[in-house]
């Protein structure tokens, strides 16, 4: 072994608790890279190989009933390589186990399966046997929540009819990879919403639709203009009462499964880079200090005929000892969390595989990271060994020339100070460089504890703006279709309803120059109370006489402000297009939609006095029977129970950042302990001879730990003040990654959040410099105190 290796192990032996720390600070940037990117892929590749396998859909064309033969046209538009036919309707069921009214989204398939749009993959059972009379396909979630299987029946209301349809397999369609409702729902209720797949013989059947369709699906050839074809086929359309055509990325379930595929790569990139840059940082400090403390060394090295370069790569190969084993500890702890993250999303998400698979590439990127921070770390170190002159390094270091710092020029400050405090002031002054660096370690540090801390302070205001400030009702009940008034009175006659207002739901296109977005207005009772409409400050905002108010995202979509015009494009019904004018905007944090007075509404779209949906506050004991009341009356079509989506929303969303946070702490804990143990160890080195000394003159060891521990608490807690701005900055961040049309992290930092991060980093500050401390009982005195001449 070379002689420069030799020393390497030896050095590498000695300071083994930085390296330690340094190697741990890797591995976390480098799991969290390894688990999110994997997570990423594996999400992404399986989303698009279902979509290229079971051929999913890139346009759909809802209309009110058109003829089966109008395919041929549909097929002539520029643009369009393939398109079906079908069947769908949104149907009530007959669930005897279920409280509440369950909703089903009936879709047509072929009667033999023939490589359709939108392909079922079947779990269990089999396709339709002959024309499939009352037979079904069950999604397969639905089927597991309730116990159901091939050979079970279920009761379907059909056209106004009561139907038991038998079950003969279960499936799961690229369609409907996320599976919600829709009409504001978001989150996957398995337990009352599924998809039917029925044969078209048996739709048409049933629902009198011989030879006639109400949706077009299709596939667009490479290189189609959107926005082209979906104007043709609304023209061509438009005399069969077509509902608006729409392109895949505002599909609802595609949307939800782009949003968190986005956020996930700007995770991958946001969070691994914060981790090894700090570790950079630390390692860079670690060296710097190698160098300056083996200068002599290095001066005899080059006396000795050792080349610039092999000096140069002793210290390189130092860091990369450390990157490299950073990446393999990393590596394995990123691997098993990329394998519980996947795990999370097979209970979101229904995809026929979702494997976790190890990739070579993610692994490779992982690597190069933490060897490239390792690197970057010892460059500047590196660089100043081999600018070392050997006559100058074989020569003591000049001593530092001090002066009295700011605060003994202040005699009544200075002699209210104890012996311990001016040693640690005039050490933390006089060393402003390296005083320095620890606050900025100590600053990321907090940074990321805070980052670890913030999502549940945002989960906990979206739940209290959503379910308490803007949605006051106890119950919201929708209809199977327009109703007039008449629906009120028969929901104000159940027992223990005590107020009951309208919601009228209306689908639109809003227009703003080149800008357009698919939405809904939702038109409100004039002094209704039940839902809350609220600006930024969180101050009531009245419904609009003549206009429109708008979510602040929709707004910012569409490119417009308190008073502009939006041109509007119903459609539904007779399809009116107008102006209306923006009167104000709305804070909300999911969704984008607009707020209309319900009585302009019913007057823009020509339904006088038409509802939707009602929300209703109910007396508490009658709450509990009030679902079995709403099963019995046909018109409801689903019924959303406040108090259950509350615990929805915490038990889903919550217990998956319980896991996160959990993972971002101890992350955090580990580079705060990593970067305040090296600043420990470094000034620990850097004071051993001061140290030493006061030993020999009478000090105790407790009030020479507390010179050296006072010293880095201070450092410390200097540092967590940019840090507490940092953290903002960071979660912030994390914010704009998951700012998307369906749902928004508000930005809001607690109170507490920022004590928790304090003491978090103040903790981990003083167990550090504890475990330094220790240090001072084994300190050779005869050696430390030896000159250097």
């Amino acid at each position: 072994m070379k002689t420069l290796d030799r020393k390497l192990w030896r050095d590498l032996r000695t300071l083994r608790g930085p390296a330690i720390a340094i190697l741990l600070i890797l591995a976390c940037g480098v799991a969290s890279f390894v688990a999110v990117f994997t997570a990423y892929r594996g999400l992404k590749g399986s989303r698009d190989a279902y979509y290229e396998r079971y051929r999913m859909a890139d346009l759909w064309a809802p209309v009110k009933r058109a003829p089966r033969a109008l395919l041929e046209r549909l097929e002539g538009v520029a643009g369009i390589r393939r398109v079906e036919a079908r069947i769908s309707f949104e149907v009530t069921l007959d669930v005897a186990e279920a409280d509440l009214p369950s909703t089903a989204r009936v879709v047509s398939v072929p009667d033999r399966p023939q490589g359709s749009l939108n392909d079922l993959h079947l779990v269990r059972g089999r396709w339709f046997d002959g024309d499939g009379d009352r037979e079904v396909i069950v999604a397969e979630k639905f089927a597991l929540v309730h116990g159901l299987g091939p050979g079970d029946r279920i009761a379907v209301l059909l056209n106004n009819r009561k139907v038991r349809l038998r079950i003969v397999g279960t499936a799961q369609s690229p369609e409907f990879v996320y599976m919600i409702r829709g009409g504001g729902d978001m989150l996957p209720d398995p337990e009352n919403f599924t998809v039917l797949w029925v044969s078209r013989t048996f739709a048409e059947a049933v629902f009198d639709f011989g030879d006639s369709a109400n949706e077009f699906v299709a596939s667009l050839a490479p290189g189609a203009r959107e926005e082209e074809v979906i104007d043709a086929c609304d023209r061509l359309l438009d005399r069969y009462g077509s509902l608006g055509a729409y392109a895949r990325r505002d599909q609802l379930s595609s949307r939800f499964l782009a949003d968190e595929i986005r956020g996930l790569q700007g995770l991958a990139t946001m969070v691994p880079a914060i981790f090894l840059g700090v570790a950079a940082f630390v390692l860079h400090m670690l060296l710097r200090r190698l160098v300056r403390t083996q200068r002599t060394q290095i001066a005899v090295f080059r006396a000795f005929g050792y080349s610039t370069g092999s000096v140069v790569s002793y210290y390189l190969k130092f860091a990369l000892l450390v990157g490299v084993g950073g990446a393999l500890l990393g590596a394995g702890f990123g691997l098993w969390m990329g394998r519980g993250l996947i795990g999370v999303y097979r209970e979101f998400y229904s995809f026929p595989i979702l494997h976790f698979e190890v990739d070579g590439l993610v692994l490779g990127l992982a690597l190069s990271f933490s060897l490239g921070a390792a690197l970057v770390g010892a460059g500047g170190a590196a660089l100043g060994a081999a600018r070392l002159v050997p006559a100058e390094g074989l020569r003591p270091e000049s001593p530092p020339l001090y002066r009295r710092i700011l605060a003994e020029r202040v005699p009544a400050l200075w002699r209210r100070l104890g012996f311990a405090a001016r040693m640690v002031l005039r050490r933390v002054i006089r060393a402003k460089w390296r005083s320095a660096a620890t606050v900025l370690g100590v600053a990321f540090s907090a940074a990321i504890v805070m980052l670890s801390f913030f999502p549940p302070d945002s989960t906990a205001v979206i739940i209290d703006h959503q379910y308490r400030l803007t949605e006051r009702q106890q119950v919201r009940v929708g209809f199977e279709s327009e109703r007039g008034r008449g629906a009120l009175h028969e929901l104000r006659s159940l027992e223990g309803v005590r107020a009951v207002e309208p919601e009228f739901g209306v689908a639109v296109r809003l227009r703003h120059g080149w800008r357009m977005r698919r939405t809904a207005i939702q038109g409100l009772e004039a002094g209704q109370t039940l839902r809350g409409l609220l600006d930024r400050d969180l101050r009531a905002v009245p419904l609009p006489r003549d206009g429109l108010l708008l979510s602040a995202k929709l707004a910012d979509l569409l490119g417009v402000g308190v008073g502009d015009e939006v041109a509007v494009e119903v459609l539904t019904g007779r399809k009116p297009r107008f102006l209306a004018p923006v009167e104000n905007v709305v804070e909300e944090h999911t969704g984008t939609f607009a707020y209309a007075d319900l009585s302009r509404l019913s007057r823009w779209v020509g339904e006088e006095m038409a509802l939707t949906s009602a929300l209703l506050t109910v007396d508490g004991p009658a709450l509990r029977d009030l679902g079995g009341r709403l099963k019995r009356i046909p018109a409801v079509a689903a019924v959303s129970l406040k108090e259950r989506n509350v615990r929805m929303f915490r038990d889903t969303i919550e217990a998956t950042q319980d896991i996160m946070t959990f993972v971002l702490i101890l992350f955090a804990g580990i580079i705060a302990f990593g970067v305040i143990y090296n600043s420990a160890r470094i000034a620990f080195a850097e004071r051993e001879r001061e140290l030493g000394s006061m030993l020999v003159l009478g000090f105790t060891h407790r009030e020479a730990a507390i010179v050296l521990i006072g010293e880095n608490l201070l450092l410390a807690a200097l540092g967590t003040i940019p840090g507490i701005g940092i953290g903002a900055y960071f979660c912030w961040l994390l914010t704009r990654l998951y700012d998307t049309d369906l749902f928004r992290f508000p930005f809001v930092l607690h109170p507490r959040t920022i004590f928790w991060t304090l003491l978090t980093v103040l903790g981990f500050a003083l167990l550090a410099n504890l475990a330094v401390a220790r240090r001072l009982r084994s300190i050779d005195l005869v050696a430390v105190l030896k000159t250097t001449e």
